[in-house]
């Protein structure tokens, strides 16, 4: 890297440039003097191109190196270069002429631009460099990556600002994504969200909360962060759930259900009163063991993260609850859509369509 362009920018970053200052200014005192540091020949006129022509338009600088191509738009210090119009102005020459990197600056402020990536064309803006905002070392040395006549040369610029460009993307659409994901395991909790709350909760008051509690908490929960009403914990764990109308439900639309009660069950046309969503896993798995008592012993194999679903061994469950004589017990510890799940799972598991159960909620 040129010394002189950490020299140049340390001087620039002193400088109080008048905000009516015209472009042909900018160009003279700040613009050719760093293309001169990052190896341009602004002298010769087949490598630094003023007012190049394109389409009847011009753009105030296209620098050549063999068949690469950048495009520079200067701007006076008192226009703002995220504009739309500069932008799609700049970028719309660069897009039609396959040319891969373009910038906008005044001087002090350099915007850096892939024109034919994807997205709007702010989206495909990579890079801000700000000479009075950032140490001179730096900005210098991202100058000479993006920017030096060797890197747009061999291409080392063009996959930089592409690498710097996804990472950008990436972020951003992470940052999208997290709260709509957020929400949806929220509003639908999961075994393994639940269990890491439980659990977190058991180590800081020493009790462990039912599932059922802590999925009707992440619900309430996201209810009251959309409606910009604050509550306390307390208030979202003791709110009182709110009832669905009577309804038919399958283990095939589990995370639709919390908040409501089961009035009853059907398995193979035979319907089973069930009054919470305990009665309704350990109703099926009573009735999955008197026709499948020779092999039952495969619901052992049922686990979640870091427990068993069923044992022989009553201890070993959080909150076990007997399957009749059988000698097996259930772990009801659950929310009601992981109970659902749980009953999918033993549908699977001895082999019977989800059309051969269903559950009627009540109000």
């Amino acid at each position: 890297m040129d010394d002189r362009l950490v020299t140049l920018l340390t001087d620039l970053r002193s400088r109080d440039v008048p905000r009516e200052t015209v472009e042909e200014a900018i160009k003279f005192s700040a613009v050719l003097p760093v293309l001169d540091r990052l190896g341009w020949d602004w002298a010769n006129p087949h490598e630094v191109r003023p007012e190049y022509v394109l389409g009847g338009r011009k753009v105030d600088f296209c620098l050549q190196a063999g068949t690469a191509r950048v495009f520079v738009e200067v701007k006076r210090p008192s226009e703002d270069l995220d504009q739309k119009s500069h932008q799609e102005q700049l970028l719309d020459y660069a897009f039609r002429e396959g040319v891969h990197l373009a910038i906008l600056t005044n001087g002090l402020r350099w915007s850096f631009y892939l024109p034919t990536g994807v997205g709007s064309w702010e989206q495909r803006k990579f890079f801000v460099l700000d000479v009075q905002a950032q140490d001179p070392r730096d900005a210098a040395e991202h100058l000479n990556s993006f920017l030096s006549r060797d890197a747009v040369s061999d291409g080392r610029a063009f996959e930089a600002a592409r690498r710097v460009l996804d990472a950008t993307q990436r972020k951003h659409s992470i940052a999208e994504a997290m709260p709509i994901a957020w929400k949806r395991m929220a509003s639908e909790p999961d075994e393994q969200l639940v269990e890491l709350l439980a659990e977190a909760t058991e180590s800081s008051c020493g009790y462990r909360p039912e599932d059922e509690v802590v999925a009707e908490f992440l619900t309430r929960l996201i209810a009251v962060e959309g409606s910009g009403r604050l509550e306390t914990a307390t208030e979202v764990v003791s709110g009182t759930p709110q009832r669905q109308a009577s309804r038919a439900v399958g283990p095939s639309i589990a995370g639709s259900v919390t908040g409501t009660s089961p009035a009853s069950f059907q398995f193979l046309g035979k319907a089973r009163p069930a009054g919470t969503w305990r009665d309704v896993l350990i109703g099926l798995a009573e009735e999955l063991y008197s026709r499948h008592p020779d092999d039952f012993e495969k619901v052992l194999s049922l686990r979640g993260r870091t427990r068993q679903y069923f044992s022989r061994d009553g201890d070993s469950l959080f909150q076990p609850c007997a399957l009749g004589a059988s000698g097996y017990f259930a772990e009801t510890n659950l929310s009601a859509n992981d109970i659902l799940k749980r009953c999918h799972e033993l549908l699977a598991l001895f082999e019977y369509p989800d059309s051969d159960f269903a559950v009627t909620t009540r109000h």
